[in-house]
């Protein structure tokens, strides 16, 4: 849960950065949890395993990564995109959902509404499509503060049932 290698030892937020400089390395997820899937198989064929994506599991960094060829594993995302949203002090105005504002840190607002997040989750489906696997939201959620927090959770939900996913608020 959770792999981070990206920001404890390299502060790269970037996907396409981080694989561009890393990929293959002792940096790279990849090239371990295979081996950990492969170690629990040897003692437990049964056990669901869940696995996610660098950068804590977030969604736009899934697109990186490889599954493994074992049906009981699952992959799972942590959703808390936009992070400046969901993770804002209970000061900090104008920030709200629905709104505008920056999302991606680019220096231009963009709408902050369902279709921003259908289409975050448009790579959830993506993967799923590409690899017949199974995906979970093993956390998802925002302070309790944050403007249109409850619509915007109830948003994410309907998308996580409209796609089989299951999920748990954190």
């Amino acid at each position: 849960v959770e792999p981070n290698p990206n920001d404890y030892w390299l502060g790269i937020w970037d996907p396409a950065e981080f694989h561009a400089a890393y990929a293959g390395t002792l940096y790279d997820w990849n090239r371990f949890f295979p081996a950990i899937v492969a170690a629990i198989r040897e003692v437990d064929g049964s056990t669901p395993i869940l696995v996610g994506a660098s950068s804590y599991s977030a969604v736009d960094w899934l697109p990186w990564l490889e599954p493994v060829d074992d049906p009981r594993t699952l992959y799972a995302v942590h959703q808390y995109a936009p992070h400046v949203y969901t993770h804002q002090d209970p000061y900090t105005t104008g920030i709200a959902y629905p709104g505008y504002f920056d999302t991606d840190y680019d220096e231009v607002p963009e709408e902050f509404n369902r279709a921003w997040l259908e289409g975050l989750f448009s790579t959830v489906d993506a993967f799923m499509a590409a690899h017949g696997v199974v995906m979970a939201v093993n956390e998802f959620g925002g302070k309790r503060w944050a403007p249109g927090i409850g619509p915007f959770c109830a948003d994410e939900m309907d998308m996580m049932e409209a796609r089989g996913m299951n999920y748990a608020i954190w």
